[in-house]
């Protein structure tokens, strides 16, 4: 899967500005049934909440999430994450690459509308969080 990006929150305005475009971003992936650093097993000290302006946002990069988040935006260079889009003149190419990442990812729907996402160590159904040994628990008992 190659859908990696940065989104980028060092031209917005100010905080409240990047609060804004990041809310937006974040109901796609809730809806797109992603994971999230902060929200999502496993837990992590900086959640994404925490990002806003000057910071930049990560999606595919991490081992545990879909998205993370960086303080400094020199790391995503000198890790050579890319591409890298602004979020607010880039949104709609944001959107459109979310949706596309979500699409290769490992995912079933289920009936009823849900969604069931593989990842490292754990599996989401919908927004719960099931751990490969619950899942194999669960599945003997069938």
């Amino acid at each position: 899967m190659n859908t990696t990006m940065v989104i980028d929150m060092t031209k917005t305005v100010n905080n409240r500005t990047a609060k804004f475009y990041m809310d937006r971003v974040m109901e796609h992936v809730n809806e797109l049934g992603l994971t999230t650093a902060g929200e999502d097993f496993p837990p992590v000290k900086s959640p994404v909440d925490e990002a806003g302006f000057g910071n930049l946002l990560t999606v595919g990069t991490a081992p545990n999430h879909d998205v993370e988040w960086i303080r400094r935006p020199e790391f995503a260079c000198e890790k050579g994450y890319k591409p890298v889009y602004d979020i607010i003149e880039d949104y709609n190419d944001i959107v459109k690459k979310l949706i596309q990442y979500a699409e290769e990812k490992n995912t079933i729907n289920l009936r009823y509308g849900g969604k069931v996402t593989f990842h490292d160590g754990f599996i989401k159904v919908g927004i719960e969080i099931v751990t490969y040994d619950e899942l194999y628990k669960i599945a003997r008992k069938l």
